[in-house]
């Protein structure tokens, strides 16, 4: 289990002899789950817990998955780069897995279901590639990355916009113009700062949000080795907008629809999935 737009986990845990498995001990708030097994696709979830609540999500693993392999180079010097990290989202952002380059500077990732996935690599002092395939069910994809050097960064801290006072624990992502899966997060620590590094030159989208705060979004040009500052005041008690999302035929509610909401300059602000009951 992981927190939502991040790769931190929360809780991890193991199915016993008959397929059947419990973590306890959740927090309320929403949550990213990932489940899988060897030579198994993987199924993602996302949900909303509340206060003693006893959520139940069965998975049915497709077997026969597909694998993605390559390398991670300099592009400066066609120089293979070890420890470099993978990681694998599916089209709706959900985080389904990651690895780190081995002594070979290769990697390889199995276990993917079939589709549209995203596929980012990043380095420690380089910049973060991003790429898209398309795989089908046995399918072995080679997707090779080149990361430049010198990256860029972004930090800040974030505050209460009433008091001032920092506020921990506040997640900040980083998206590349055009997309909704970040390339980068990260959560604000005891003081309220944060710090997002390697990122490539270009054009981000920067969101920043906290339980019971407002989002506040940012659009930002980085150059190579640039060292950016973006402070955030969220305003607390923020609004919230629901509702149910249907078959328009049948009446009958549709999960895991994706919702998303952006200002009115088309700045994308928060994302959701809907439930079982749609």
């Amino acid at each position: 289990m992981f927190v939502v737009g991040t790769t931190i986990p929360v809780k991890s845990t193991l199915t016993d002899a008959t397929g059947q498995y419990l973590v306890s001990g959740l927090e309320e708030g929403e949550y990213r789950v990932v489940i899988s097994a060897d030579n198994y696709g993987t199924q993602p979830f996302r949900i909303v817990l509340t206060p003693g609540e006893q959520e139940i999500l069965n998975a049915g693993l497709t077997p026969n998955p597909a694998t993605i392999t390559g390398t991670v180079l300099d592009s400066a010097t066609s120089t293979p780069l070890a420890n470099a990290l993978v990681q694998v989202f599916n089209s709706q952002g959900v985080f389904l897995a990651s690895v780190l380059s081995d002594i070979t500077r290769q990697y390889t990732l199995s276990g993917l279901p079939k589709g549209t996935l995203t596929v980012t690599a990043s380095a420690a002092d380089f910049g973060t590639g991003i790429q898209t395939v398309t795989l089908t069910a046995g399918q072995t994809h080679t997707v090779p990355f080149t990361l430049a050097p010198n990256p860029a960064s972004l930090s800040g801290i974030v505050t209460n916009a009433q008091t001032g006072s920092p506020i921990a624990g506040a997640l900040v992502q980083v998206f590349v113009v055009g997309t909704t899966i970040p390339v980068k997060s990260t959560l604000t620590d005891g003081t309220g700062q944060y710090l997002v590094s390697g990122l490539a030159e270009g054009e981000y989208r920067v969101v920043i949000s906290a339980d019971n705060y407002g989002t506040q979004p940012f659009r930002v040009v980085l150059t190579p080795g640039e060292q950016e500052i973006l402070n955030a005041a969220l305003t607390p008690n923020p609004a919230t907008v629901s509702g149910r999302v249907v078959d328009v035929e049948t009446g009958v509610p549709i999960a895991n629809a994706l919702i998303q909401a952006f200002t009115t300059g088309g700045t994308f602000v928060a994302s959701t999935l809907t439930d079982v009951n749609g």
